[in-house]
């Protein structure tokens, strides 16, 4: 027997307590505000559109006094608009895409970030730029939270284009980023600007532009340096680091690494970290096929901390270093070895070892040719 449900429109319809009782077969009760999400959706959906209507039309009105207040009026509605939209999309996220009523295939989030974007520039033409950056920052969070990369796409008849539109929906998102982190700038507030730089830089890596990543990491960087967060500067330069590595640029990889073991040392807390990040500039000195450049690495390393010598990260490079210096595949697979049995080795330092391995084998093999 189907379960008996009994639903109402509880944004409309006042409803007695005993209206909201569900029975069903089984005894058990459940709220049902709506049919459906499709139907929450739609309804979001209609009062988001009459929102933006309203807030197109606030823009209209003609004051002989003081034009400051139309904006207001039409922020308001805008942001209303914007919420409504996010709420409709919340009820439909199941679907990938949405159709307006202009019928024009639009990405998730395209609507709500358009809506933000509106109230920025009422901010704007009200002078009122905090609250411009703010709007557009929220636009721009509209858009990519609702695009997330690197999930897996839902199989619909869109589904072809449904990657082109998440591309454009991140171009979009990353202007609106930039224009707030400009405002932010402006306002001589960088802190902010380091963080929504940081947002953007994540939107790159997600998307596998190294190039992009790195360049936006540096810059985020660069604005915590300037506001003397050092602690907070340090996660965006190892990304740097990381991605100069995976590009190849290993002397630019190995001095930002060395720098930040230096600054950890200076800390209590931070100096036992110290080792992984000289780790990390001996790998990258390895990977550059320099054996003589390891072994001053290595030397210098000492230097930075006196403990390194006698530490597992320690002893583990200068095994590698003896084993590429031997032309000693296997040995140096073996300190590998050793060394991921009680410290596992994350992708990026697997990947950047196995090269390294490779060239040894290759340069054993034209030995022996």
């Amino acid at each position: 027997m189907p379960e008996l449900v009994k639903t109402y429109d509880y944004m409309h319809d006042p409803a007695p307590v005993d209206y909201l009782v569900v029975l069903c077969v089984r005894a058990h009760c459940r709220i049902a505000p709506f049919a459906d999400a499709n139907s929450m959706a739609a309804h979001a959906e209609i009062k988001a559109e009459e929102f933006f209507r309203a807030g197109e039309k606030a823009l209209t009105k003609f004051s002989l006094f003081s034009s400051s207040s139309k904006y207001e009026d039409a922020s308001d509605y805008f942001e209303k608009a914007a919420n409504q939209y996010k709420i409709a999309k919340k009820c439909t996220e199941s679907q990938h895409t949405s159709v307006v009523s202009h019928d024009t295939l639009l990405f998730p989030g395209q609507e709500s970030g358009e809506a933000f974007a509106k109230c920025a520039d009422c901010q704007m033409r009200m002078k009122e730029n905090s609250r411009a950056a703010q709007y557009y920052q929220q636009a721009a969070e509209a858009i990519s939270k609702a695009n997330p990369i690197g999930n897996d796409t839902p199989a619909s008849p869109v589904c072809s284009i449904c990657c082109v539109h998440v591309f454009h929906a991140h171009v979009d998102a990353v202007t609106y980023y930039r224009t707030a982190i400009s405002m932010q700038c402006d306002a001589g507030r960088f802190s902010n600007a380091a963080k929504l730089q940081k947002q953007i830089a994540e939107i790159y890596e997600q998307a596998g532009q190294m190039q992009e990543a790195l360049e936006n990491y540096s810059q985020a960087a660069d604005y915590f340096i300037g506001e003397n967060q050092p602690s907070s500067a340090q996660p965006m330069l190892l990304k740097v680091a990381q991605f100069s590595a995976e590009l190849e640029r290993y002397p630019a990889a190995i001095e930002i690494y060395e720098k930040v073991a230096k600054t950890s040392m200076e800390s209590n807390l931070l100096k036992y970290n110290a080792k992984s990040h000289l780790l990390n500039a001996g790998i990258c000195a390895m990977s550059s096929k320099d054996i003589v450049l390891v072994k001053q690495k290595i030397d210098e390393f000492n230097d930075i901390d006196y403990t390194f010598p006698d530490s597992r990260e320690g002893k583990f490079l200068t095994a590698m270093a003896n084993a590429y210096e031997s032309f000693d595949p296997d040995g140096f697979a073996d300190a590998v070895y050793e060394f991921d049995t009680i410290t596992k080795l994350d992708p990026w330092k697997v990947s950047l070892l196995l090269k390294v391995k490779q060239s040894i084998e290759v340069d054993t093999h034209d030995d022996l040719t």
